[in-house]
């Protein structure tokens, strides 16, 4: 079959004078319409040619449309010159949008009467009133739509031309047809918004008033259909608002079940057969009212369920998935409440913290997409947060605009301070001579050994940090809140990224009215105080207070005691509880959790060996059973002093240390009562009896000087765990010596230095010091 000819016939090239009235600089190139348009200014919707190949992309359209207005643009374009731009030619964008899709010349935009209307027949005289009951079926049709008086008023104006109602005489006559069956009002904004209210009464009345002579089953059918209005009218009654998105306490079980009306949950319960059915209702009942209002409201649990989705998984098939079978939000709507809610987060940011809030600052670097596949599109550069205590909460709705990715990208912009070195020497750091003396000493040191002296008489005690965990009480400033801050898009080893950060974090914190104090790990922080050092007196910077961050402070000091006790069989040792793969990066520091576990397992271990030596306590041998499998048995004893030892042998003085232990974890006693038992002061002097007389072998003295280690390791968690400043100093002070031993010299003197700056905070910031000491230096 031989196709279709659709092209048409270019027409000559006609004369200037064969299309009276028009310029290509005052007509729009489509309607021929005058556009406004002046050499200062234009109109909103006029637009100028601004590309060479405009003509050629017009000739083809013209041949594909084929009809009576191509022919008229394709004319226009034979008179034109050769460069529509260079003519200046103007365009209408609702003309250029009409040529482009194949529809008519706007009704708006037919003054110059080129073309005719394409709508079949003329308008008689009654078209008035037909083209308004067209507009009303198209209304009750999609009454859940929103529609605007002005938007009936244009579709009307689509059928009848110039004899379209205005909006005055559209919104009578819309409430002289409908009555009280629909409200005009104010929706999202906008004004005029024709929603529709049928009432209980109405809906009765109408199921009343209808022919009774069905069929039971036709009747059953009619009953159903009368209470989905029913539910359907009390779904339409609810006033939300796609304006702002759902919160998080909208989010919540409480306010889940309130979101769905109660004639919708009675239903719901009746279908469900679980007795608490909740979660369940409101869940079904927000999916079937977000079906029943998709462009007017947005269900909480379907936005949250898409969000989470996403965050977990990032899969747009899931989440469309989930969208088309009714149960959650699209992934256009999750990516749009993203860029919402960054745009929001930038307004949280410029937010006042309060007074009698202590802010902190932390800075690092921080990795995305480093795995991809052809290693581009990687993020590394320097992130910042701000720690809030006490903590505030910030219920602030996340509006539902349209930002493009550039305006949320243009909220978060950081000046970029680029940093020159103002002095030619190198700089030096100055150590000082330390007159610190803790105020402070740590009271409850007599827990710690308290958890390890009952280990010989009973295993199955909690460890250390849950026996602290559940005697330590008492007050403390609050829960932290963290507000993330913008990030740099730099190398934050780069010079000029640390220069920034410190002049952001600056004009943040006098924005907030706070000292500005900064948190850096040991290479930036170094790196930070020589930029410090070098600024002039009179620079903001001085008054930035730098600090060593205490996590990676730990993670040093426990790579050193690896590093000390390498080859001493600590490897082998941990191998028997650990993976070999995961003690190498135990012994380093790096799986801070696991190694300080261990190590405290170890220590527990050898203080239960000194107190079997003092004591004369047998320990339980470790014997392979039956099955195998190894037990501890606890009447199986390897006894070093005796052959015949039971159980009334054993020190009175441990038998009271369990019976404290047992009572102070039952609430019995309190931690300042058992601090001052004499009986842990003797249970001491005796070790310490033990080490003195053990100093001459080489081999104790290693082990005491690992525990001694685990025990500066105890008490710094214990520092940051209860917010003791002074308690945190003492040990970072303690640790020095090993850090020096291990080689971890960068570490020595940033932690050195960084002592001396605390010191002088008496002088330079008191009342930073000040509340430091109340226990705010913790998050």
């Amino acid at each position: 079959m031989r196709e279709k000819d659709v092209s048409i016939t270019e027409p000559t090239r006609d004369l200037r004078s064969s299309t009276p009235d028009f310029e290509f600089q005052k007509n729009c190139l489509f309607c021929g319409c005058f556009a406004k348009f002046s050499e200062s200014k234009r109109g909103i919707d006029v637009f100028p040619v601004r590309t060479t190949d405009f003509s050629n992309t017009l000739r083809n359209i013209c041949k594909e449309r084929n009809d009576e207005w191509s022919e008229i643009v394709l004319r226009r374009l034979n008179i034109a010159p050769s460069d529509l731009h260079a003519a200046d030619a103007i365009y209408h964008q609702t003309c250029s949008v009409n040529f482009r899709t194949g529809r008519q010349i706007p009704v708006s935009k037919q003054a110059n009467k080129e073309v005719k209307r394409t709508t079949p027949g003329r308008p008689k005289e009654d078209s008035s009133e037909k083209a308004f009951l067209q507009i009303v079926r198209q209304l009750e049709e999609t009454q859940d739509e929103l529609a605007s008086v002005s938007d009936l008023v244009q579709a009307m104006e689509d059928i009848c031309g110039d004899k379209a109602y205005s909006v005055v005489h559209m919104k009578k006559r819309l409430q002289t047809y409908f009555g009280s069956d629909i409200i005009i009002t104010e929706v999202n904004g906008k004004p005029n918004i024709v929603t529709f209210r049928r009432t209980a009464s109405s809906i009765l009345n109408e199921f009343y008033r209808r022919p009774s002579s069905k069929s039971p089953e036709e009747e059953k059918l009619s009953m159903i259909e009368t209470a989905a209005k029913l539910i359907k009218a009390d779904i339409m009654s609810l006033k939300d608002s796609k304006a702002v998105y759902p919160s998080s306490v909208d989010i919540n079980s409480e306010q889940n079940i309130t979101f769905v009306p109660d004639s919708l949950q009675t239903l719901l319960r009746a279908l469900f057969s679980q007795n608490d059915s909740s979660v369940k209702v409101a869940s079904v009942g927000q999916a079937i009212i977000q079906a029943s209002r998709p462009r007017t409201l947005i269900a909480p649990l379907q936005i949250a369920l898409s969000v989470q989705m996403h965050h977990h998984f990032g899969s747009r098939f899931l989440l469309d998935t989930l969208n088309t079978l009714g149960f959650a939000s699209s992934y256009t709507e999750v990516q749009r409440f993203e860029l919402n809610a960054a745009a929001a987060a930038h307004d949280r940011t410029n937010t006042q913290f309060g007074n009698g809030t202590f802010v902190q600052y932390i800075a690092d670097n921080v990795d995305h997409n480093l795995r991809t596949l052809d290693g581009h599109g990687t993020f590394h550069g320097m992130g910042m947060i701000a720690a809030v205590t006490p903590g505030f909460r910030l219920d602030k709705a996340v509006p539902r605009l349209s930002p493009t990715l550039k305006e949320v990208s243009d909220l978060a912009k950081i000046n970029i301070e680029y940093y020159k070195m103002q002095s030619k020497q190198s700089l030096q750091a100055e150590f000082a001579t330390m007159n610190y003396e803790p105020n402070m000493i740590d009271t409850t040191w007599k827990l710690d050994l308290l958890s390890k002296v009952c280990w010989p008489l009973t295993c199955n005690r909690p460890s250390w940090s849950a026996i602290m965990h559940k005697v330590m009480d008492g007050d403390y400033p609050g829960r932290s809140s963290v507000v993330f801050l913008p990030m740099i898009d730099m190398n934050p080893s780069d010079l000029t990224c640390i220069n920034s950060t410190l002049n952001f974090i600056g004009k943040h914190a006098k924005a907030q009215h706070c000292v500005p104090i900064l948190t850096f790990d040991q290479p930036l922080y170094w790196k930070a105080m020589n930029i410090i050092k070098d600024e002039p007196l009179n620079s903001p910077l001085k008054s930035v207070i730098l600090r060593l961050g205490g996590f990676h402070l730990e993670m040093s000091f426990v790579g050193g005691i690896g590093h000390l006790m390498e080859g001493s069989g600590i490897t082998e040792l941990l191998e028997t509880v650990y993976a070999p793969n995961a003690v190498t990066h135990m012994t380093s520091g790096k799986a801070i959790a696991r190694a300080v576990r261990a190590h405290f397992l170890i220590d527990t271990a050898l203080t239960s060996i000194i107190l079997s030596h003092i004591y004369g306590i047998p320990l339980p041998d470790e014997i392979e059973n039956e099955t195998g499998t190894n037990d501890i048995n606890p009447a199986n004893y390897i006894n070093t002093n005796s052959t015949d030892i039971n159980a009334d042998d054993l020190s009175d003085e441990l038998h009271e240390a369990d019976a404290m232990l047992d009572e102070l974890l039952k609430g019995d006693i309190s931690v300042e009562k058992a601090c001052d038992n004499v009986l842990i002061d003797q249970i001491k002097s005796r070790i310490d009896n033990f080490r003195e007389s053990h100093k001459s072998y080489r081999t104790s003295q290693l082990w005491f000087q690992y525990m001694d280690m685990i025990d500066i390791l105890r008490r710094f968690i214990k520092a940051e765990r209860t917010g003791n400043w002074e308690l945190h100093l003492q040990t970072v002070k303690d640790m020095l010596p090993y850090l020096a031993a291990s080689g971890h010299n960068l570490y020595v003197k940033s932690s050195r230095v960084n002592l001396q700056q605390m010191e002088n905070l008496k002088t330079t910031h008191p009342e930073v010091l000040a509340v430091l000491q109340s226990g705010h230096h913790v998050i």
